[in-house]
């Protein structure tokens, strides 16, 4: 017989409505019935072993596959879904399933590649805690999915997973994603909300191309690269905030993403500048070192790259420029504007006037200009300190008239560069351009997720920063309790980063509930001849409580009601059943009292109920003589001679005559013979 079905072997059969597939079949071809789209059911008996990638792909009105219960290999459930054998991984979902729903099983670990692809009609899927990694491709194409959430226990997603899901309004990446691989939100035009924590470490080219409803979006601190393309034609972006630890940023990754006008950017301009290189963003605007003081640091910030002695004040000196002073009289320009301009007051020279202590100015690279009279008190700015040095990068090209009288100037770039400048007021300048004599101010550790830094600073006040490449995750190779199980629900466990302050965690399974460990039943109420009693057990570990019905005894019944006298004690046994027909014990549900129970006449049996039961029942029987069936009569006309044989136990006999029977007997003699001769009798009468 066939023992395989080839790859491609009924491949766009689009006629093909129904398939039966012989025992004999031992492996099914890669895309083996793909494209079959009058196909609407699929049985795989048991001995098949293998099915290839996308056997049943695009078969548009397959309803389910079932898989035979004795495969050893895959399995099926009630919505005809694909999952090998103990359903770890889910395979494919039938896409002629008409339900809006479905909730994948707490099982699964992997969600295959194409598991879901162009389920159209999916609306709501529920991913539960457990689940690792997602295919390549799993969701590509749910058109009509709006709701899915990404439990905490993904570690990867693979390549395309929810490209082309255009009504999915929201997603959030957990902290247990590391990457966002290439295409994966790509074409999800209804996207408005993306929310990525730390933990993500790259974002894959194409990664939200086109997600043109996108207006914001924040790359947390752990991302060190953003491939080509991430955000082209993301039409209605308007803002982005990326970490200063992005190490590596692709080719045009705003590409057509027109509305976009502001990027704030955690690191310095000499950081961004390293990253774009000369690539134009000249209708974007770039915010530099936010506010990013770090208040813990000794002396140095590795974030804004200035000193950090205790701050005394924070403002604005221009557009785009701000300042932070210290209260040793040490002031750090920085931004990418020019010093003591304001665009809307041009005239407005009030750069250091609310400072109470200024002494040396640093200006950061990136400022490109000092107006005039910058740090020269006047009318404007009376109330400022003349600040006796200020260091200049080689970034500022043009310096105004009496910016810098009677201070002294160390200038970052060259001679040529300074005359450049058309400086022409100064009391002294000295060139220093940088030496390279670093010498180690800071350094920050490397976490699992985020690189660390070696930060330098040579005399001269250039700073070099050094980055020591992040550990990445340490896992034990054996599982700690999450969550401990219940009686009735699950716990999880999973391995733990052995890293001090990590949280991480991987391999996320669940612990089956423990189940209730019940004691002894415990009588409540004990049941009566009519009424029903209960009894209880607690369960020893969660003190939760059952509860069960004692039956009434309801039918009693003696195994005989009536006994020949011979003398010995007559015992019939007592049957009893409760209201459902289930058999009382003796001994253990009740006992048994015999009474009178040896002489000819009534006895009496008493069954007195103990245990779950309550009160007592008495039944009567009878003992009477033997009778005997050889009696002969031998009759004249006036007399009826009787004779019989000896009944045992008896010592004597009566006789009885009667005209009619219905009308009774009369006694006639009481003997102790055998025989008797009724005389006298009326012929015809008796």
């Amino acid at each position: 017989g066939i023992t395989s079905i080839g790859n491609f072997a009924f491949y766009s059969c689009s006629d093909l409505e129904s398939v039966t597939i012989p025992k004999s079949v031992t492996s099914i071809g890669i895309c083996a019935f793909s494209y079959c789209d009058g196909l609407t059911s699929v049985v795989i008996p048991d001995s098949v072993t293998v099915i290839g990638d996308r056997a049943f792909y695009k078969c548009g009105s397959l309803n389910g596959i079932t898989v035979d219960e004795n495969n050893q290999y895959y399995s099926s459930d009630e919505y005809g879904v694909l999952f090998n054998k103990t359903k770890t991984e889910l395979i494919s979902y039938p896409l002629g399933n008409r339900d809006r729903s479905y909730i994948i099983p707490e099982t699964v670990t992997r969600i295959g590649s194409f598991a879901f692809k162009d389920c159209v009609r999916l609306s709501n899927i529920t991913m539960t805690e457990g689940v690792i990694s997602i295919g390549s491709s799993a969701f590509y194409g749910c058109t009509g999915l709006a709701d899915i959430k990404i439990p905490e226990s993904v570690t990867s997603i693979g390549d395309s997973a929810f490209n082309d899901c255009a009504n999915l309004k929201s997603i959030t990446i957990p902290k247990s994603v590391t990457s966002i691989d290439n295409y994966v939100f790509r074409n999800c035009s209804g996207l408005t909300s993306v929310i990525i924590y730390d933990g993500v470490l790259s974002i894959g080219k194409y990664a939200f191309s086109n997600c043109s409803n996108l207006t914001s979006i924040t790359i947390p601190d752990s991302v060190l690269s953003i491939d080509n393309f991430a955000f082209t034609y993301c039409s209605r972006l308007k803002s982005i905030t990326i970490s200063g630890s992005v190490k590596s940023i692709g080719l045009e990754i705003f590409k057509y993403s027109y509305d976009l006008t502001d990027v704030y950017y955690s690191g310095t301009h000499r950081q961004w500048r390293d990253l774009f290189g000369d690539e134009s963003l000249s209708d974007v605007t770039v915010h530099y070192s936010p506010e990013c003081i770090d208040s813990n640091a000794d002396k140095f910030c590795d974030k804004c790259l200035v000193y950090l002695e205790q701050i005394s004040e924070k403002g604005e000196c221009g557009d785009n420029v701000k300042y932070i002073a210290y209260k040793d009289g040490m002031v750090i320009v920085y931004g990418s504007g020019k010093v003591g301009y304001f665009a809307d007051d041009p005239n407005s020279i009030s750069v250091l006037a609310d400072i109470s202590v200024v002494k040396n100015v640093i200006i950061e690279e990136g400022i490109t200009g000092i107006s005039n009279n910058a740090f020269l008190p006047t009318s404007m700015n009376a109330g400022c300190s003349i600040p006796l040095s200020v260091t200049i990068p080689k970034s500022v090209t043009s310096i105004g008239e009496q910016a810098l009288s009677s201070i002294i100037v160390y200038y970052q770039g060259s001679e040529d560069d300074w005359v450049k400048t058309n400086c022409k007021s100064y009391k002294e300048v000295h060139f220093i351009g940088c030496k390279g004599d670093f010498v180690l101010a800071s350094t920050k550790d490397p976490t699992c997720t985020k690189n660390g830094t070696k930060t330098y600073i040579c005399p001269c006040n250039v700073v070099h920063v050094e980055t020591v490449k992040v550990l990445g995750h340490k896992y034990s190779s054996s599982y700690t309790t999450d969550k401990k199980s219940t009686c009735t629900s699950k716990g999880s466990k999973s391995k733990h980063c052995t890293r001090s302050g990590c949280t991480a965690k991987t391999s996320v399974k669940s612990i089956s509930a423990l189940g209730h460990s019940y004691g002894a039943y415990v009588i409540t109420k004990k049941a009566t001849l009519s009424a029903n009693g209960t009894k209880t057990k607690t369960c020893s570990r969660c003190s939760g409580k059952s509860t069960a019905t004692i039956y009434y005894p309801k039918t009693i019944k003696l195994s005989a009601t009536s006994y020949t006298y011979n003398g010995k004690a007559k015992t019939p046994s007592v049957t009893d059943k409760d209201s459902k027909g289930n058999t009382l014990k003796n001994g253990t549900d009740y006992t048994v009292l015999y009474s009178s129970n040896k002489a000819i006449g009534t006895a009496k049996v008493k069954v007195t109920f103990k245990g779950m039961y309550s009160g007592s029942k008495t039944l009567p029987f009878k003992i009477i003589l033997g009778a005997t069936d050889k009696i002969k009569a031998t009759q004249t006309a006036t007399t009826v001679k009787l004779s019989w044989n000896k009944i045992k136990y008896a010592d004597g006999y009566t006789v009885y005559v009667s005209e009619k029977p219905e009308s009774g007997y009369k006694k006639v003699k009481t003997t102790k013979k055998l025989n008797y001769k009724i005389e006298n009798l009326k012929s015809g009468k008796y």
